[in-house]
């Protein structure tokens, strides 16, 4: 084997094994202060991915809830994605309670495509799971980043008629990757 021919084999390997590990690392943990009376009140977002091209998103609140909690007229949970990275949202998750069970259920924005729900786990009372795959179209770009909004009637100086907001972050997005 030539010099040159051994040089470009080893570069290549070298270069698949950093891109290799830059890819099954994890991308970390966003931390939100805590500025609302909800125990909805996002306290962390981790994003772990996985090398089938999905990942888990795990959400930290500030206090422990069960998922009866959420109810769409009085307490919410919303994913908002952009998965093209051009600022604009293009897939909608809302968070709801059935049969107990935290659900994520997916919508484009844009598109009006509709997914299966994403079952959730709740590791910990303050906290909620998701893991799914990101081969659906609207999130299809380089990057991808997620907002969260939280919407609260229940919680001490929150009404049904004024509910209390928050986002996570204040302003911008968490860049997943």
């Amino acid at each position: 084997m030539r010099k040159g021919t051994r040089r470009r084999i080893v570069a290549g390997l070298v270069v698949a094994l950093l891109v290799g590990s830059v890819s099954a690392a994890p991308a970390g943990g966003h931390i939100d202060p805590d500025d609302m009376t909800s125990p909805l009140d996002v306290r962390e977002l981790i994003f772990l991915p996985s090398e089938s091209g999905g990942g888990v998103l795990k959400l930290m609140t500030d206090d422990a809830w069960d998922c009866e909690y959420l109810q769409p007229d009085l307490s919410t949970l919303t994913w908002k994605f952009d998965g093209r990275a051009d600022g604009d949202t293009d897939l909608i998750g809302k968070v709801r309670c059935v049969d107990g069970k935290p659900l994520l259920f997916l919508r484009g924005k844009d598109t009006g495509n509709r997914y299966e729900a994403v079952q959730g786990r709740k590791p910990t009372r303050d906290s909620v799971k998701f893991a799914f795959s990101f081969d659906i179209s609207e999130l299809q770009g380089r990057h991808l980043a997620v907002f969260i909004e939280v919407s609260d009637g229940a919680a001490e100086g929150c009404t049904s008629a004024h509910p209390c907001f928050d986002r996570a972050p204040d302003r911008g997005r968490y860049r997943l990757y």
